[in-house]
Formats: structure tokens, sequence, C-alpha cells
């Protein structure tokens, strides 16, 4: 029979167990508080404990050193105010601000925001800081409990990701074309993931109208032209070939002519993506009317006039021009000596060799027909085209006897034909040869925004300026009359005329404006 402890051996076994529990307890918890903190220092978050009664960090992990270059102790070692000088400018209000709105709020509550903090080496790092508010035994706000994260890497791809919108979208805001996105699901149902805010101009529904719904520019096709445009897409989206296609839109009372090009992407989802744009084509529409009708004209006063009739009397040397032919370069019947000569004298320097080998090659009948368009000198000095007609009229003994024909004032279709010239060009750079199309970007104290590899490459080429951003365009232009012209464009185009510009410099023509 075991003996019978006494009050006071039963006493001290009390103690002793206590004793034993007591340090079993503090070797575990010293064993959690080596785990928490080995959790903490290999965090990839900076934690901290900020005591705000004492305005002083109770605890700061050693991750700050790899985010913010200063260790733990020189971190508890600055006082507030150098601490908050630390902080962006930018920013320093909104952390004041979310701060101070934590003092106040309910405890537990979890709080965050995204500061700018120097850098022991000088420069900033974006931090994302989240904490919460912890109360004492006495419902005392006590303690600030969070952690740091270093989100630098974020934010730059972020605000890179947007400067590329940005830029973008002011390219595509700026440019003649409307630049676009159309996607066809699988169900064969039609969307715009983009279009640029340049379709309202053109078809007079806004870019949110048409990406909310693609039926409000579809329904613009217009009826007669709807069926060809299904079918040519569905086509496309078959071969997957690009898409080209002229057709009309209808805009309020007013039929628009519109240019669509396009190249189709499948996509993982069984969808075709295409990325292409829209032109407004209808003013040149008008003009390849107007040309036509012109043509039309032109062939009818060859027939029913005999307008600026013309009659080479071959055996006498002698030349009838008739007032018609005299007038339409600005002159009187009796001031235009009726002579071969007569019709020399106002030969543009540049057309004498082309008319003097048109007039032989016809003559030696090496050529079918005398047809040639040349200048000649109005009475008020200036350069009118004409197109001059004729045939030979054979004597009996089949020699050359006379040569009878028309003359043409065609200036103003040759001035039309030149802006179609420069219009395809234009077209052309923009949709075969998007390799080939300068762009660029400048502000209203022309200096360089942006630019692509192209103009910088022809700036090279043509002027030796090696350009960056932030140069002032006209300093890079070394040619004084290149440097005038090209203000006075960018000068109109500040001043809201929308326009582009094809400009020679030697023997190359470049994309300017």
């Amino acid at each position: 029979m075991s003996k019978k402890l006494t009050y006071e051996e039963l006493e001290q076994r009390v103690r002793d167990l206590e004793k034993a529990y007591a340090s079993r307890k503090q070797t575990l918890y010293e064993f959690q508080a080596d785990v928490f903190q080995e959790v903490l220092e290999n965090s990839l978050d900076a934690s901290y404990k900020r005591n705000l009664q004492t305005n002083t960090y109770d605890y700061l992990s050693p991750v700050f050193t790899r985010i913010s270059g200063y260790t733990p102790e020189e971190m508890k070692a600055f006082p507030i105010d150098i601490i908050l000088d630390l902080i962006h400018p930018k920013d320093l209000s909104e952390v004041n601000r979310i701060i101070a709105e934590s003092m106040s709020g309910m405890a537990g509550t979890a709080y965050q925001l995204e500061y700018r903090f120097r850098h022991k080496k000088g420069e900033y790092v974006w931090l994302l800081d989240r904490f919460i508010i912890m109360e004492d035994v006495e419902g005392n706000i006590a303690t600030r409990i969070g952690c740091v994260e270093d989100i630098t890497d974020r934010k730059q791809l972020k605000m890179a990701l947007q400067a590329s919108e940005k830029k973008f979208k002011q390219i595509s805001e700026n440019t003649p074309a409307i630049v676009y996105q159309f996607k066809m699901s699988h169900d064969k149902s039609f969307s715009f993931p983009y279009v640029s805010e340049r379709i309202l101009g053109l078809m007079g529904v806004s870019a949110q109208e048409v990406m909310r719904d693609a039926s409000n520019l579809i329904n613009r096709v217009h009826p007669e032209d709807l069926e060809m445009f299904v079918e040519k897409v569905m086509i496309s989206a078959s071969n997957l070939t690009p898409y080209h296609e002229i057709f009309r839109c209808v805009k309020g009372e007013t039929t628009v002519w519109v240019e669509c090009r396009t190249t189709p992407t499948p996509m993982a989802d069984g969808s075709i993506l295409w990325d292409g744009f829209f032109l407004d084509i209808t003013e040149r529409k008008q003009v390849e009317k107007v040309l036509l009708e012109s043509e039309e004209r032109f062939n009818l006063a060859i027939t029913g006039t005999g307008a600026g009739l013309w009659d080479w009397d071959m055996v006498n040397d002698t030349v009838y021009f008739s007032p018609q032919w005299k007038a339409m370069l600005g002159y009187e019947d009796h001031e235009i000596e009726n002579a071969f000569s007569g019709w020399k004298k106002l030969w543009h320097p540049d057309d004498v060799t082309r008319i003097e080998e048109a007039l032989k090659d016809y003559l030696d009948e090496k050529t079918t027909k005398y047809e040639i368009e040349h200048r000649l000198r109005h009475k008020d000095g200036d350069w009118r085209w004409i197109l001059t007609r004729g045939d030979i009229i054979k004597g009996s003994d089949g020699k050359p006897s006379r040569w009878v024909g028309t003359n043409l004032d065609i200036t103003a279709r040759k001035q039309i034909e030149e802006k179609l010239i420069q219009s395809e060009a234009l077209l052309k750079s923009s949709i075969e040869s998007p390799k080939d199309m300068t762009m660029l970007s400048i502000d209203k104290e022309y200096r360089y925004l942006y630019f692509n590899q192209v103009h910088k490459d022809s700036m090279i080429a043509i002027y030796d300026s090696d350009i960056e951003i932030g140069m002032n365009l006209l300093e890079c232009i070394p040619v004084e009359e290149d440097r005038a012209n090209t203000k006075i464009n960018y000068d109109k185009a500040f001043a809201g005329e929308s326009h582009s510009i094809i400009q020679e410099y030697g023997e190359s023509k470049r994309f300017l404006l």
C-alpha cells in the first residue's frame, strides 16, 4: 500500500507539475514563435507591427531590406516625419487620408493603399500596403498590423500597357481611316470588339453603340449592297483570305462610299477575328464620276462642236487656229500667229522633246494616232494642260497634205488626277505596305511625342538626322525650304485642317503628314 502523502508533499507535487507544464508551454510557444518568425522572414511580403500609442514599430520583418533598402533597425530609428518624407509627394495626401480613416474606423477592418516609396538607392518603388487596426484590452486603438508587397513590376507593366493603349488610340483617332476589329463567333453572330471614334463622323453612329451591338453598323450598309457585304465576309471566313470591298452606307439622308480592307485570324475558341479599317472614299467616287462625265462631254465636244480646231496646211506650212483654240489660252484671235511657230512658242520647255517625238513618230507612221497631253503658256503666264488630237489627210500622191485636229483644255482634269494619284498613293501606303508608312505625333511646339521606325529611317536617309523623342521636328530638317513647307503643313493641321501631304524630296516621295 502506497504511502499517504502529506499536505505539504501534495502541495510540492502540484508546484512541480505546474512548473513542468509552464516549461513545456514556453517551449511550445518558443517553437511556434520560431516557426512564425521563419515564415515572416521568408515571405515575399514585408510584415510589420506599429505601436500607434508610441508611433514606433514594434516589429519589421527583414523583407523590408529587400523592398526598401533599409534594414528593420534603420526603419525603427526613423521618426514619423522621415518616413512620410520617403513617400512620393503625389501619393502622400492619399496615404494620410487612408491612415486617418483607419484610425477613426472599426477595429479589425481591412485597409489597403498603393503608394511610391523612395528606395535607399534613390529611385521610387511601388508598394501595396494592406493592414488592420487592433485595439488593446481596454478598447483603445493600439496597433496597426500589416504587410507590404513590392508591386513595382506590376505597376510598370500596367503603365506601359496604358501608354501603349493611349498611343494606339491617339494614332487610330488621327489617321484618316477608321480602325476596327470585327468578330464572327462560332454561332455566326457578329460583334465589334473595337472600333475607333472616327466611325461617328463616317456613319453617324458612335463607337460605343457599335461595340455594344454590331447591328448598329451593319444595318447602315446600303440595302442594295448588304447581301454582297455579308457574302464576301463569309467567303473571307471560309477561306481565311483578306477581305477587300467597296460598298455604300446610309448616313441619314446621304449615301457614303466606304472602302473596307481587313485580314482574318482564326481564334482558339472557333471564332474569327478581322483586323482592318474603313476608309471614306465618297469624295474619290464623286471625282471619278466627274471625270467620267468630263470624258463624255469631251467626246460630245469633239464630235459636235470642233472646239479648239487647228488645221495645218503642210504643203504651204501655214496653220489655222480657231478663235476658240486661242481663247482657251486667253488670247484674242490676232494675238497668235497662224503658223507652226506660233504654236511652238507656247510649248512648255519640259514638253518640247516629247512633242517633237510624238510628231515625228506619227509622221513616220510609228504610231497609228496622234494624241498628246502637254502644257501651253496661257496669256496670264500660267501653264495650261492641253489634250491635242489630230489626223493626217493625204493628197492624191499619198503624201501628207493637211493635219487637222482639236485642242481641249484638261487643266482641271489633270489637277483632279494629281489629287487622285496622291490619294491612291496614301491609300496604297496605308493598306498594302503599312511597313512603309511614316507615322508620327508632335506637340504644338513641334516636339516629337512619337514616331515609328520608318519615319526615323526616313529622316536619317533624307536629312542625316538621327531623331529622338522630345526633339524639335523643324530643327531636325536642315533644308530651309523643306522646313518651311513642313511648318506650314503642321500649322494647318494644328488649326484643325485634316489633310494629307505627299512631299517630294530629291528623287523620292515621302509621306509627310
